[in-house]
């Protein structure tokens, strides 16, 4: 079985999957998410058109204010796809749109036409992706950090695996602080945004990106790189 290094933790029922395609998984957290406290009494006194997720922890921890559940019942829901919008849908929330990451969310606001105000509950190191395309097409962004994103260094891996799997930009920023990336090994990346942000860093690494946000997803990419033949 081929070892597989996940910079989360994964439920059973994923871990079961990633067996039946041959991987054996050591699960290893990189980063840390606590819900902070944050005021809701001020949601009301701005004109917002929109709310944006592009995170299911963002969602869990803002939508856990009652006022905050009255408050997104008048304003149009954008989410990126997986996880983040399956726990929307599980609390009733309908979505206006869906994108595959931020940059994608920021056409889908503009191409609407009429959303002036953007509110982002969010991580205390989100990227500034959403802000930057928003503000090129004046429209007012507004973050509101509801948890936080706390980096947990794990020490040099001694063992050999051949592949690595990270769920964010922040993740990778922990993995490497104390483990070399190498060229032998291949690295998944849930989605294109983590994986853009490994690109950036590392060009030369073997990145694998998933189709879809979600582990099984990831486990698929992965077993489809790994078993084609090198060029």
């Amino acid at each position: 079985m081929r070892k597989v290094l996940s910079t989360k933790m994964l439920s059973d029922e994923v871990l079961q999957f990633a067996a039946s395609l041959g991987f054996k998984v050591v699960c290893k957290p990189t980063i840390h998410l606590e819900c902070v406290s944050h005021s809701t009494e001020n949601l009301f006194k701005s004109p917002f058109d929109a709310v944006v997720f592009t995170s299911s922890k963002a969602v869990d921890c803002f939508l856990n204010n009652e006022q905050a559940n009255v408050f997104i019942k008048d304003r149009r829901v954008f989410s990126t796809e997986g996880k983040t919008a399956t726990v929307l849908g599980k609390l009733g929330i309908a979505i206006h749109k869906k994108g595959i990451n931020a940059e994608d969310i920021a056409r889908k606001i503009i191409d609407d036409g009429d959303i002036r105000e953007v509110l982002h509950p969010c991580g205390n190191l989100a990227l500034p992706v959403l802000s930057q395309k928003l503000g090129e097409a004046d429209i007012h962004y507004h973050s509101l950090v509801v948890y936080r994103n706390e980096r947990i260094p794990i020490p040099a891996q001694k063992a050999k695996f051949d592949a690595v799997l990270f769920f964010s930009p922040s993740g990778i920023d922990s993995f490497a602080q104390n483990n070399p990336l190498s060229e032998k090994t291949v690295y998944c990346c849930i989605g294109p945004t983590t994986g853009n942000y490994l690109r950036n860093l590392f060009q030369d690494l073997s990145i694998v990106v998933s189709e879809k946000t979600s582990p099984t997803a990831m486990f698929k990419a992965l077993k489809q790189s790994l078993n084609q033949p090198n060029e």
